[in-house]
């Protein structure tokens, strides 16, 4: 099972839990066209959650796309990424999930972005006045979790990674 947190500009996201959740989930509908689709590409999003993947790279590297290198398969913290024109999600390890709360928690300050954490209960941390708040957003669960996404035959990132990359 694997720990998901997506990465947003808080200027481009809905403030209404139902209008987030849509949001998200028109967001992360990508076009799985092609040998590397877009949405395994970072300069398809905005520049604030691009600095984002650029800093995130290191501790989690990225499993595909364009900044993967071969053997990071085998590299603690390996992570999938996708992309979308507001968002990054991310797929990281589960036992890594502490680090990546706390990594990803830090540079959305850093960067002004929101986060959703989709790996747990549905939070949204919102940047208010330089701070990174709770906001009255819990929407659930958006992504769909990893149990159901195999017995639905895919979903957000079980459809796109198993389809591209030969698993799940």
């Amino acid at each position: 099972m694997a720990y998901e947190i997506i990465m947003f500009d808080a200027e481009a996201a809905p403030d209404t839990a139902a209008g987030f959740s849509d949001w998200v989930r028109a967001q992360t509908t990508w076009d799985e066209s092609g040998d590397q689709p877009a949405c395994l590409d970072p300069k398809t999003t905005s520049p604030r959650v691009r600095d984002w993947f650029m800093e995130i790279l290191r501790p989690f590297p990225p499993l595909h796309g364009p900044y993967a290198l071969p053997g990071w398969h085998d590299k603690p913290g390996a992570t999938d990424y996708f992309f979308a024109s507001g968002l990054a999600l991310a797929e990281f390890p589960s036992d890594m999930n502490e680090d990546a709360f706390q990594k990803c928690m830090e540079l959305a300050q850093k960067h002004r972005l929101g986060l959703y954490d989709a790996g747990s209960l549905g939070e949204v941390w919102m940047p208010r006045e330089g701070e990174l708040h709770t906001v009255a957003l819990t929407v659930g669960h958006v992504v769909t979790p990893r149990k159901e996404k195999e017995e639905a035959g895919g979903g957000l990132l079980g459809r796109i990674g198993g389809r591209l990359f030969g698993r799940r």
